[in-house]
């Protein structure tokens, strides 16, 4: 139904990945995750409800961080909001300077602050974690704990080689927990993407958001369209509503 089989493997069966169909042209769309740009793809044959529990084990595998890393995110911004306007304290002082400097702000703009420190919806996360590592497969995930593909530029950073690139690194996390924080660091204060930052500050709408993602992958246009095509085709969005309505945090000042 949604393969055409090469070579000898005329019943599109593989279990182990060592086997290259190409998409049919009608459920290209719908399969963006797994196809290739030439239109092939590299699958796994898996039966249906295994397939819908490999999904499931792995966004209970990596919500539990992305759920953590926000909360710590909330927590700051709300910090940051609580002395806007107000006279500030050494100490006050002192925390906002820690973070213009973790967030690049060069001008000691709060505004600027909080647009940088905003989190951005959950499903818009999960989307970019699916595509990044293939549903949990990829060697970097497995080996690295890195969910979003980033890479290290710095011989300084625990790293893994990619394999069959000459100097090309991923890095290499201690948790899951450590990739999502790195993950929203790098959207917060890299250039590349302001105007995300600057769409988040204004909106919740994941399909608003992703527009702005396209320097996030070589695939640029592709990319943001096979985002809208994940977040809907697993309902992603529900995790949205079920954050928004627990995200009660208390601050003490």
């Amino acid at each position: 139904k949604y393969f055409e089989a090469l070579g000898n493997n005329t019943k599109l069966v593989s279990p182990f990945m060592l086997h290259t169909f190409y998409v049919r042209d009608n459920f290209k769309d719908k399969l963006p995750a797994v196809t290739h740009i030439d239109g092939s793809s590299r699958i796994q044959t898996v039966r249906e409800e295994q397939n819908k529990e490999k999904k499931e084990n792995f966004i209970n595998e990596i919500l539990p961080a992305i759920n953590q890393s926000r909360k710590k995110l909330l927590v700051t911004y709300q910090s940051i909001l609580s002395l806007q306007g107000r006279k500030l304290s050494i100490q006050d002082e002192e925390y906002l300077n820690l973070l213009y400097k973790t967030y690049r702000i060069k001008n000691g703009n709060i505004e600027d602050l909080l647009i940088a420190v905003k989190p951005h919806p959950t499903s818009v996360i999960l989307a970019q974690a699916i595509l990044e590592s293939g549903w949990g497969t990829s060697r970097f995930y497995k080996e690295a704990n890195n969910i979003f593909g980033i890479w290290s530029f710095s011989s300084q950073d625990e790293r893994i080689k990619v394999k069959g690139a000459d100097n090309v690194y991923l890095k290499k996390y201690d948790s899951f927990v450590e990739s999502v924080d790195d993950y929203m660091l790098m959207l917060s204060r890299n250039p590349q993407y302001l105007d995300f930052r600057k769409a988040r500050f204004e909106t919740d709408d994941p399909f608003e958001l992703i527009k702005h993602l396209k320097n996030y992958s070589e695939l640029r246009e592709e990319y943001i369209r096979r985002l809208r095509i994940v977040i809907k085709a697993n309902h992603l969005t529900k995790f949205d509503k079920e954050i928004k309505n627990s995200e009660i945090i208390d601050i003490e000042m």
